[in-house]
């Protein structure tokens, strides 16, 4: 294109499209002239004259247009082909964003349903339900009507509905908020009772199929339990002081068979714990079985009761990738 800031005499000196664009055309006066590469693709060519000098962005890659460079895809994509055009198309399948801090349960049909959580420098209100292993993982909202928010406590009573409650904001701020859903997380509502006393976050929620109760454990700088008997409508006081110390980031299980509860590690700020304690009054009175577990310590790890009575956790802030 044409351009006069560098005139030699009364004739201007013709400068190329810059990196990025192309051109067809003769005669351009300035470099609005020139043309994006389409999104998908870059090209390193100063003064391309065709579109085919606009490369399609390599596997794992992604551009937005008009790029000379493309931009690497997040860690835990599954691009396998080329000219993504944007981060939303790194994945070959739909697919959750790489996260902690989430909400994951499992209904009694087997789906797998994952809640908001904390992704990169930002937290979300997006639902995700995998129906079955082989199959791909289906967003059932964008934007839940509950708030953005990671470190809530996610539970799925016997009648396949989830309540999630509380967690935190990408600032810190405590929640205090319940919303249950019977479609797995298209459609939220509200409950009336926040939860008891104060805001919570990292605090613990499992069921127990045998008295039908929800038990909720510590959280943010507590030491307490609370049930609920009514799927998270309100909530009664079950322990003020139950021996181990306050705590977020814990595991808690009920066992299937005997309804016993068992609480795991977690800790705060200033500590972390590595103990193991047991309920068998539905969390009015706790024995502690072990103060130095093996594992750990463990923070912010998941924990799962198997029909058998065995206890699986798996992973942990401080030490990923152990089962």
């Amino acid at each position: 294109f044409a351009s006069s800031d560098r005139a030699v005499g009364d004739l201007p000196t013709c400068r190329p499209c810059p990196t990025g664009t192309y051109s067809t055309k003769a005669g351009l006066t300035s470099a609005e002239g020139c043309v994006p590469c389409a999104p998908g693709t870059f090209s390193t060519m100063l003064g391309a004259s065709r579109a085919s000098a606009c490369l399609a962005c390599f596997v794992t890659t992604y551009s937005r247009g008009g790029a000379s460079t493309c931009e690497q895809c997040p860690n835990g994509s599954l691009r396998s082909r080329e000219g993504a055009a944007g981060e939303d198309e790194c994945w070959d399948a739909p697919h959750f964003t790489p996260r902690h801090g989430f909400g994951a349960v499992r209904t009694p049909d087997g789906s797998i349903v994952v809640i908001g959580g904390v992704s990169r420098s930002d937290v979300l209100s997006d639902v995700w339900m995998l129906a079955n292993p082989g199959a791909a993982w289906q967003r059932q909202t964008r934007n839940a009507t509950w708030s953005p928010r990671g470190l809530a406590g996610s539970v799925v009573l016997g009648d396949g509905t989830i309540i999630t409650t509380g967690g935190a904001t990408l600032e810190g701020v405590g929640l205090r908020d319940v919303w249950r859903t019977s479609d797995k997380g298209v459609t939220w509502t509200r409950l009336e009772a926040d939860l008891p006393e104060m805001a919570r976050w990292g605090h613990a929620v499992v069921y127990d199929p045998l008295s039908g109760e929800v038990i909720l454990a510590g959280g943010g700088e507590q030491a307490d339990v609370w049930s609920s008997s009514n799927g998270g409508a309100s909530w009664a006081l079950r322990s003020q002081y139950p021996g181990w110390s306050a705590r977020r980031g814990h595991a808690l299980v009920a066992l299937p068979t005997t309804g016993t509860l068992v609480l795991m590690d977690g800790g705060t700020f200033v500590t972390q714990n590595n103990d193991v304690w047991q309920s068998s009054s539905g969390g009015i009175a706790w024995v502690q079985l072990s103060s130095a577990a093996a594992w750990g310590p463990f923070f912010s790890m998941a924990g799962l009761a198997l029909s058998n009575g065995s206890i699986v956790i798996v992973g942990n802030a401080a030490t990923t990738g152990q089962v």
